[in-house]
């Protein structure tokens, strides 16, 4: 068995929201960013691999808005970032204390890797997704892009002021993990 252990500087975590809704163009597509997690992986000698490990929700920053395909830093005040990560951080993810984690467990088998991911209220949400992968010297990268509901993880649709709009049921992740081979 090897095991192996995310290299978060060489790694990218973002998470990509949609606003839906009679009023949705008031309101942002999003992209969010991990910024650390801590993840370890096994490979059995049959090629399957389990990823299991977690992220704190703190680790967790508004980028900017999405506006066709391109992030636009410059439309989000610091107000607006910190006010969207509250209401992502309890509403979304269930977490309002600053010490919550999500957990991360998934399975590599071939080139499909399944994914669930567990927030502090219980609840979870599950995806799947054709990944590449590259070997290199001591590390593995994997590449892929995963949905996961949101009424999942949250237990309910999650809603801007007044019910204008709301987060549309799926969050993109898109991954570019590095691990390196643990010794």
């Amino acid at each position: 068995m090897s095991h192996f252990v995310l290299d978060a500087s060489a790694s990218k975590l973002h998470l990509f929201t949609f606003a839906e809704g009679l009023f949705a163009r008031l309101a942002h597509d999003l992209r969010l960013t991990v910024t650390e997690a801590s993840l370890t992986a096994e490979r059995a000698p049959s090629g399957e691999a389990k990823v299991h490990g977690s992220f704190p929700l703190s680790a967790i920053r508004v980028d900017g808005v999405m506006k066709d395909g391109t992030l636009r830093e410059d439309v989000l005040s610091a107000k607006d970032c910190a006010e969207i990560l509250e209401k992502m951080r309890s509403e979304v993810f269930g977490g309002a204390r600053s010490d919550a984690t999500l957990k991360v467990e998934g399975t590599l088998t071939g080139d499909t890797f399944r994914l669930v991911v567990s927030g502090p209220n219980g609840r979870s949400s599950s995806g799947s997704a054709k990944v590449t992968g590259a070997s290199g010297e001591g590390s593995e990268t994997v590449h892929g892009t995963i949905e996961l509901s949101v009424r999942e993880l949250s237990g309910h649709d999650v809603k801007g002021p007044l019910g204008a709009f709301r987060i549309a049921d799926h969050v993109r992740v898109a991954f570019d993990a590095k691990f390196n081979v643990v010794p």
